[in-house]
């Protein structure tokens, strides 16, 4: 079944249209149009994946973002204080001359920490957004309201509010997501 196709206009920065021409290029792709349907199928996929985040979770959120367009490095400091209940810590870095990345350890409602998802992504100047989950409570472990955690089973892990935590035996579920 052949799905109707229906033409859009996209506004891009020429570097960015240079990196896809780039793509193109390759080969792997025929048209711009088909690279960018393809990675816009990916990043359609991968908020899905995104929504509907419950239980506790442990990871980090990746934050790429241009640090000169105003206020974005204060509004990404503020949301990471606004959600200090499921913010654990954070490091700043400097990647190029003008994009710097925020690496945000989140242990927490899954539900606040899909909030400060939504809130990142919608800053302006925010390039990319990347939840890395590395610990569930899907997995076998328990949550208590006290920000203590624990699993049972082969491996043992143990999480607590104050931001240490623990790990043996089997390492945790990985899974990444991206913006």
């Amino acid at each position: 079944m052949t799905e109707d196709i229906e033409r859009t206009s996209v506004t891009l920065p020429p570097s960015l249209l240079a990196d896809v021409d780039d793509v193109v290029a390759t080969g792997e792709y025929e048209s711009r149009s088909e690279a960018v349907r393809d990675a816009l199928w990916a990043f359609v996929t991968e908020i899905d994946e995104q929504r509907g985040l419950s239980g506790r979770l442990g990871g980090t959120v990746l934050v790429l973002y241009e640090h000169d367009v105003e206020g974005v490095t204060d509004e990404v400091t503020a949301l990471q204080h606004e959600f200090g209940s499921v913010v654990v810590a954070s490091h700043h870095v400097h990647l190029r001359e003008h994009v710097c990345l925020e690496s945000i350890v989140v242990d927490g409602a899954g539900e606040r920490i899909e909030r400060l998802l939504t809130r990142l992504r919608g800053l302006r100047g925010v390039r990319q957004v990347e939840l890395t989950v590395v610990e569930s409570d899907d997995d076998g472990s328990t949550a208590s309201g006290d920000g203590e955690s624990t699993a049972s089973g082969d491996g043992e892990s143990t999480a607590s509010g104050d931001g240490g935590s623990t790990v043996s035996g089997d390492r945790p579920e990985r899974r990444s997501f991206r913006h």
